[in-house]
Formats: structure tokens, sequence, C-alpha cells
């Protein structure tokens, strides 16, 4: 076992790729392994088209594969990556994650320590502090939605349901089989735990790799984040709710309490330090997500 894929799905993504590529090849690559850069361009306006002769691939990298489709969403984008993959494992990042010194090796040799099948590794994502992160988006990564590591500190393994994030994982290709992320979701949000899900069932062990670190390079505004939890929202409609979310949320909405909040976060969202209230508006916007999947779908209002 000593060949990977890397698995990058992009949209306009061109500029975002330079510091993500330029990171990869950095990184230190155990004796013995080889490598290779999958990029699939979904659509881009501006098509990834030259990585292989702006970038110096030396051994162990071999020339990098591009893969331009129509735009279908992320989903679409991995899969017919995956479908090109022939490596032994393969790794999925996304065109604004920056790995940190080392965070690769780190999952090379846990293939090599882990040969079973059924083994995949998570490394650890956090926000790149050249961004400045504002209060709402550390709180997102530390008791928000954004990706919760702070629960699994100290674990070596947790649930693939719960933790499958596609933007920083390796597998083994053969564990995967003919099993691909559900092209059922086509805006973001689920695609990735869903699939999580379905291999947890069929026996993957998710290892947490603690120290492989990779820096997020993408920064949210407030009004950002709540339209990402409507998106979030709006494809639970896949998953499922219930009569007292829905009563619960109507009354939020009713008495005014959604108008007043998002009145609060555009004013205030991005330089206040707000958890209890950042935690009311951003479930607040995930259910008026969930609640109003079919009109939000059908207007493409983000």
């Amino acid at each position: 076992m000593n060949t990977c894929d890397i698995i990058i799905p992009t949209k306009d993504g061109k500029q975002k790729l330079q510091a993500v590529i330029s990171a990869l090849l950095e990184q230190v690559i155990p004796e013995g392994w080889k490598m290779r850069l999958i990029v699939s361009d979904d659509g881009s306006k501006e098509p990834i088209v030259s990585i292989a002769t702006e970038y110096e691939w030396a051994s162990p990298w071999v020339s990098p594969l591009v893969i331009r489709s129509p735009h279908k969403g992320r989903s679409h984008a991995r899969n017919i990556a995956i479908n090109s993959a022939a490596a032994d494992i393969f790794l999925l990042l996304a065109d604004d994650i920056v790995l940190r010194p080392n965070a690769l090796q780190l999952h090379l040799l846990f293939h090599e320590e882990h040969p079973e099948a059924s083994a995949a590794a998570l490394g650890c994502v956090v926000w790149d502090p050249t961004i400045h992160p504002t209060p709402l988006m550390d709180w997102m990564m530390h008791g928000g939605q954004q990706n919760d590591y702070d629960a699994i500190l100290g674990v070596s393994t947790c649930s693939a349901e719960h933790y499958f994030y596609g933007s920083f994982i390796s597998m083994k290709t053969n564990f995967l089989g003919k099993t691909r992320f559900s092209e059922s979701f086509s805006e973001y949000g689920w695609e990735d735990l869903e699939l999580g899900s379905r291999l947890h069932k069929q026996g993957l062990v998710l290892h947490v790799l603690h120290s492989a670190l990779a820096l997020h390079r993408h920064r949210y505004s407030s009004q950002e984040i709540l339209r990402r939890q409507r998106i979030v929202g709006s494809a639970k409609y896949l998953v499922n709710t219930n009569t007292v979310r829905r009563i619960v949320h109507g009354m939020y909405g009713a008495v005014g309490a959604r108008k007043i909040a998002r009145y609060v976060m555009k004013t205030w969202g991005d330089t206040a330090n707000m958890p209890r209230f950042f935690a009311l508006v951003s479930a607040g916007e995930f259910w008026y997500g969930v609640h109003h999947a079919n009109r939000l779908l059908k207007r493409k209002v983000y």
C-alpha cells in the first residue's frame, strides 16, 4: 500500500488552489509512496487547465489529473474524481484547505500502520489566522455547527456518522467500492455525513489524527454564515423533521424574533461576541431552511 490520490473538487477556485497546491508540494512524503493530485472542476467559469505546467511535480508526485465537467454540484465532482482514482488510498480535500507541515505524512503513515480496509483517518481543520476569524466564526467551530472537533478531543476514534468531514479525510479505495456520495444533495450540506452514515453501517472505523492539522482559508461574514445555515437546513428535507420543530419554528417567525435576530446579526454580527445569541440565530436560520426547503430550492436564493 504505497499510492495515494488526493481529490479536490472546485468551482471557480483557481486562486484558492494556489495556496492549497503549494502546501501539498511542501509536504514530507514517506519513502516508497507515489502521490497524485486529482482536481475535479465543477463547471468553473475559468476552467482549471494548467496546474500540470504551473507547478513542479517532482517525484514522488506524478503528473496531476484535471477532470472538467458541467456544474452539477460537489457530490458529482467528487464522484467522478473517485471513479478516476486508481491508488491504494484516497484523501479528500477542499479547495480552501491548506495543509500544515507533516499533515499529509501523518495520514500516509497511519495507513501503513493500519492496513485493514476498514481503517480511515480524519484530520483536524482550524480557521486560518491570517483571515482574522470573526467571533461568530470562532463560535461556529467551538460550540457551533462548523466541524465540532472540540467534542472529540483526546479520543482515538469517532463515528463516521457525525464526523465524516469531506474536507480532510483519507480511506482505502477498496473499502469504498462502488459506494459514492449521494447526488440528491444539489446544494451544500449533508452529503458527506450521509455518506459517512452509510460507511459506518458497513464497518468503517474513523480514527482521529489530532496532530494532522489544516487551515481553513475562507472568511465568512455573519450574513454568509446565516445563509449557509439556511442552505444546510434546506437539504434536511432529505433527512427528516417533525411536528414539534415545525411549531417551534413557526412561533419563532410569527412573534418577530427572526426579524429582530437577523437585524442584530446584520448590524453587529461581524464584531460582537455573543455565543448564546449566535446559537439562537444560527439554529433559527437552519430550521428556516428546513421548513422552507421547497421554496428556497425552487427560487435558488443562495
